[in-house]
């Protein structure tokens, strides 16, 4: 039977769930725009609805090597 990470968390150490953030916030800072689009479960047509941009602007973006320029 699955459990939710909520249930796990509560059984963690204060330390523990602080390393599990850290870890959280790295990878979700370290992932590209795709990947994240992809585990938010999300179209390139939704993204761009909430951004307010065209679904070519998303496309563009995660198609760029370099998100610096």
């Amino acid at each position: 039977m699955s459990r939710k990470f909520k249930e796990l968390e509560a059984g963690m150490s204060a330390e523990s769930v602080a390393r599990s953030d850290e870890v959280y916030a790295r990878l979700k800072a370290e992932m590209a725009l795709e990947e994240l689009r992809g585990a938010l479960r999300m179209t390139q047509q939704q993204l761009a609805k909430t951004l307010n941009v065209d679904q070519s602007a998303i496309s563009k973006l995660e198609r760029r090597t370099d998100m610096l320029r």
